[in-house]
């Protein structure tokens, strides 16, 4: 690969073969490899990249015969809008959610190229029937998200990048109700969530991406009834670290080492069935979070606590 720099900014470049011309060309200056004009330019801050497929002026200098403003990777839906959402960089692929405007709106995984933009998720014979993929988060060498089929409902799925390669984690809830999972998070290499199976409502659970490995952490509310956990978005000091209503002391905050016994209620901030409602969480990467909170003797104000493995911190009020 040949270093160049730049030479000069604000070219205009006048096309050989039409009356197009190329305004706010960056020009690059490098020697040029008999029999290889072409191929990537790295500039010399190593951020400024340009390819230069044809020849312009005196000897050692190579352009750029087009914008260099955004272009389109690929027109996915030739006869209206397919709306990308939910984009998340992985590697050197970007997925996300899109509607070909034939088979609904699925999961789809782009390196860049047209031949690298492809469908990962279908939802045959209804073809137009929305998959909806949602909640994309990546956890080791695995991105997780939940999709809709018509068979198991919304569930949790798996990809790694290929249509292959991209299936169904385990029918939660069997049938088509779906266990409809959220609160997809990373806690330290294990996938966490929140799903109802049909039976315990809405609990904690986890996954390592096999069925067998994806198992409900605890019932925390027994029986049919949700203590809906809603998950920080990273782990604090390897622990799993959400709100949830046990049905005795209303809406705390938990933690949970990925085991039954190790997930307990922090502390009861609201004493007794009130709930504190936990929110606004922000967390110092270590051992440490801050948060809103209601006692309610002193109303919502901001607290802040140790988290720790199998120990259990009083909260200190930062007023």
């Amino acid at each position: 690969m040949t270093s160049s720099i730049v030479s000069a900014v604000g070219r205009t470049i006048q096309s050989s073969t039409s009356n197009y011309s190329t305004p706010e060309v960056a020009q690059m200056d490098a020697s040029i490899n008999p029999g290889n004009s072409g191929g990537p330019l790295p500039g010399s801050h190593g951020h400024l990249v340009y390819y230069a497929p044809v020849r312009f002026g005196t000897p050692g200098v190579q352009a750029v015969d087009t914008p260099l403003g955004p272009s389109m990777i690929t027109d996915i839906n030739p006869t209206g809008d397919s709306n990308p959402t939910n984009l998340l960089v992985w590697g050197n692929q970007v997925f996300f959610s899109a509607d070909d405007g034939t088979h609904g709106r699925q999961l789809w995984v782009s390196d860049g190229t047209v031949p690298g933009t492809l469908m990962l998720t279908m939802n045959p014979p209804t073809a137009t029937l929305d998959a909806n993929p949602a909640d994309l988060t990546i956890v080791s060498n695995t991105l997780f998200f939940s999709s809709f089929t018509p068979d198991a409902g919304r569930e949790l799925w798996k990809t790694d990048g290929t249509v292959p390669g991209t299936e169904m984690v385990e029918d939660i809830y069997p049938g088509p109700a779906g266990s409809n999972p959220t609160s997809l998070t990373d806690i330290s290499g294990t996938l966490f969530f929140a799903a109802n199976d049909g039976e315990h409502g809405i609990e904690l659970w986890k996954s390592d991406g096999t069925g067998v490995g994806t198992v409900m952490v605890k019932d925390i509310r027994p029986d049919a009834a949700s203590s809906n956990p809603v998950l920080l978005t990273r782990a604090v000091n390897g622990q799993a670290v959400f709100t949830a209503n046990d049905g005795a002391t209303g809406v705390e905050l938990w933690q949970s080492d990925g085991t039954d016994a190790g997930t307990v209620q922090v502390t009861d901030i609201a004493v007794g069935a009130a709930s504190s409602n936990p929110a606004n969480f922000a967390t110092d990467n270590v051992a440490f979070v801050y948060m809103s909170a209601n006692d309610v003797v002193r109303g919502r104000e901001l607290w802040g606590m140790f988290i720790a493995p199998h120990f259990v911190y009083l909260p200190v009020v930062l007023r």
